[in-house]
């Protein structure tokens, strides 16, 4: 598997690989939409690029925390292709793979890919990277932070409930 920097990265995957590597419960251990992965992810990518939070959101059923759909195509893509660098794993790591196709899945091969879902990290190395780029924008650090320290409260009740240990 060859090595990436971020740079070999679109601003979108690095978003969510940042996003993703700050380890905030999941919407619904939550049950909080705000949590959506999605949603996270697009309100960050808009900080990312200096534009209102809203810039790349929806409302769905009366719920505002959801990716416009334009962005929930460049998301799934982008999801996809850091699953075939091995950055993330969408389906089963490579190495649990008994038998591996002659050629690469196609996109339509990889069917839904659920926006919200929390997929393994495979290079935590260009994940940190991604998230300390995410941490140097003050309007990006500011909504992560907030979101990252109610997550911690979720979490630690999910503990005191028996789920999971704490490390």
């Amino acid at each position: 598997m060859p090595a990436y920097s971020v740079e070999d990265l679109t601003p979108l995957q690095r978003t969510y690989l940042g996003v993703l590597s700050l380890g905030l419960v999941s919407a619904d251990q939550a049950h909080d939409s705000r949590f959506r992965m999605e949603y996270v992810t697009a309100v960050t990518h808009a900080l990312m690029q200096s534009k209102p939070a809203g810039a790349f959101t929806a409302t769905r059923d009366g719920d505002g925390h959801w990716a416009a759909d334009a962005l929930r195509g460049d998301l799934r893509a982008a999801i996809v292709d850091l699953d075939r660098k091995g950055v993330i794993g969408v389906g089963p790591p490579e190495d649990f793979v008994i038998l591996k196709p002659a050629v690469a899945a196609s996109d339509a091969a990889y069917g839904d890919v659920e926006l919200n879902r929390h997929p393994p990290i495979f290079d935590r190395f260009l994940a940190q990277r991604c998230m300390d780029e995410l941490m140097e924008n003050p309007a990006a650090h500011a909504y992560l932070m907030e979101l990252y320290a109610e997550s911690a409260d979720v979490w630690g009740r999910l503990y005191k409930q028996g789920y999971g240990t704490w490390r």
